[in-house]
């Protein structure tokens, strides 16, 4: 049984990018109000627009639109947008993000966008390699640092890059050198602080940030600072600080984005809605992506946050995206969604678990899931969540001695609803594997330590597995675990009942009686009353 995220505990924890130069980072805006173009900026703006007026193509294209980016004029080069969107499938990496964050600033219908974000990406389908990725980034950087060995960017993106491939230590000493270059750069801490979280080890990021001169005057260090507290269970030390921020009037809306919705999650935390409201209408005036998913989760959890359409229109928001989608039951643009997340934070085993559930459990794209889920097991070995959504896929896909290997490999869990998941993950490798009574007793054990929310789970599950030895009956059963999965707004159960139902429902001994298997599984449903 394929598992989600535990999505009660999202914190603001920094995103960690390679610094493209196409789509800037969101801590590189402009902080203060009233920023002035210099003559040095109006010369190389004629400049770009004199090479694509002379000479259309997709170098001089990009070189526009990026220019345009920087100097926040992408309307005046709609033109160029253009051309390279009639040309997507011929762009590489850098130019593409371009593309996709022109777009999203450009186009004033939500619909419109974020599909092309998607389809950007995905145009040459497959499964985008984190890792092959990674490996050129490193070979670029070291070509970047054999003749600039002191450009911090550069290092940064090994770190990253290293952490992708599993190799930490390698990941530690770039990072370290990154900041040794840089130390007063945002961007530079924020990502050292994201490479920790990573290592499981918040403490220490939280260290570096209260020790750092700049944090208590720079709102993106302060919301870090508030995001980690939340995740050590301790009491932020610098709210007060971000706070007077926020009410200093120093700071554009894009600058206190984060700082808005870190400081309203805390609010919201405390049992202050109100407060929390007014920080996430702040915090959605000019959002970064990350922004953007903070709001959703609250809004998923409380009433009056409200996300405008210009606010989902933010570029690389793929998580709000795919949570968006999910919620309103479009299962195949929200595993598009997910994919792209998985591609934007390759290391990230959050981003590669929802992945891989939408993969399995609501699209049946098993090849997708296990390749996702054995990249991302790379750079994080420890998530078992990941690894249990692994077993499913290959389970499903009749990979068993795979299967067998890494249920080997999943913990014995004290907490129930991971208990209750991974005894029916081991259900389904029995069951598969043609050894049935072992199967029932674990799916059995599954739903019995199940808690009340998973125990229709269970039964849809271990239902599954048992139409698929003898449909008999399937149509009543299925129908009655269908009214089931609704009066208890699982939609999850729900999915997984539709897609069973289009296998076994329109069999002509669909309204036959029930084998005594399937009616022993049936007969749970009374005790799945959430």
């Amino acid at each position: 049984m394929t598992s989600l995220n535990n999505d009660s505990r999202r914190r603001l924890v920094p995103r960690w990018r390679y610094a493209a130069p196409a789509v800037a980072p969101a801590e590189t805006v402009a902080d203060r109000p009233g920023s002035r173009l210099k003559d040095s900026d109006e010369s190389f703006w004629e400049e770009k627009r004199r090479n694509w007026a002379d000479d259309p193509r997709i170098a001089t294209a990009a070189e526009l639109v990026s220019c345009a980016t920087a100097l926040n004029r992408l309307a005046e080069v709609e033109d160029a947008v253009s051309y390279l969107h009639a040309r997507s499938a011929e762009l590489r990496r850098g130019p593409e993000e371009l593309v996709t964050y022109a777009l999203a600033n450009l186009r004033r219908d939500s619909s419109e966008v974020a599909p092309d974000a998607t389809a950007l990406a995905m145009r040459r389908g497959g499964y985008v390699s984190g890792r092959k990725e990674a490996r050129a980034v490193i070979a670029r950087s070291r070509a970047r640092l054999a003749t600039t060995p002191r450009d911090a960017l550069a290092w940064m993106d090994m770190s990253r890059a290293y952490t992708t491939l599993g190799q930490p230590q390698h990941a530690e000493a770039a990072i370290s050198r990154a900041l040794m270059l840089a130390p007063n750069s945002r961007l530079i801490v924020r990502a050292a602080c994201r490479r920790l979280v990573h290592a499981d080890r918040s403490d220490d990021a939280h260290r570096l940030l209260m020790r750092h001169p700049r944090t208590r005057h720079d709102p993106w260090l302060i919301a870090a600072e508030i995001a980690l507290a939340q995740i050590l269970d301790e009491t932020p030390r610098l709210a007060r600080e971000g706070r007077a921020l926020l009410e200093s009037g120093r700071f554009t809306p894009a600058g206190i984005t984060e700082l808005a919705g870190a400081l309203g999650t805390l609010e919201y935390l405390n049992g202050a809605t109100k407060r929390a409201r007014r920080l996430f209408h702040l915090s959605m005036q000019a959002p970064s992506d990350n922004a953007v998913a903070q709001a959703r989760w609250i809004g998923a959890r409380t009433g009056g946050i409200e996300i405008s359409e210009d606010a989902w229109r933010t570029p690389r928001a793929y998580e709000a995206w795919c949570w968006r989608a999910f919620q309103a039951r479009e299962w195949e643009r929200s595993l598009l969604f997910a994919k792209q997340w998985v591609r934007d934070e390759p290391f990230s085993s959050r981003a590669a678990v929802q992945a891989t559930f939408l993969a399995t459990a609501a699209n049946e794209d098993y090849a997708y899931a296990i390749e996702c889920a054995r990249e991302v097991l790379v750079a994080d070995s420890t998530d078992s969540l990941l690894r249990n959504n692994l077993v499913v896929a290959l389970a499903y896909s009749d990979r068993l001695d795979e299967a067998r290997a890494e249920a080997a490999l999943l913990p014995i869990e004290r907490d129930p609803d991971r208990a209750c998941t991974y005894l029916a993950t081991r259900g389904l490798v029995e069951m598969r594997s043609g050894r049935l009574e072992a199967g029932r007793d674990l799916y059995r054990q599954a739903f019995d330590c199940a808690s009340p929310n998973l125990k229709l789970r269970v039964v849809v599950h271990w239902l599954k597995e048992e139409l698929r030895l003898d449909p008999r009956g399937s149509e009543g059963v299925l129908g009655r675990v269908g009214r089931a999965a609704r009066t208890q707004r699982d939609t999850i159960s729900s999915r997984v009942v539709e897609m069973a139902a289009d296998k076994y429902g329109s069999r002509e001994d669909a309204a036959a009686p029930l084998s005594e298997s399937v009616a022993r599984v049936d007969r749970l449903l009374t005790h799945t009353d959430a």
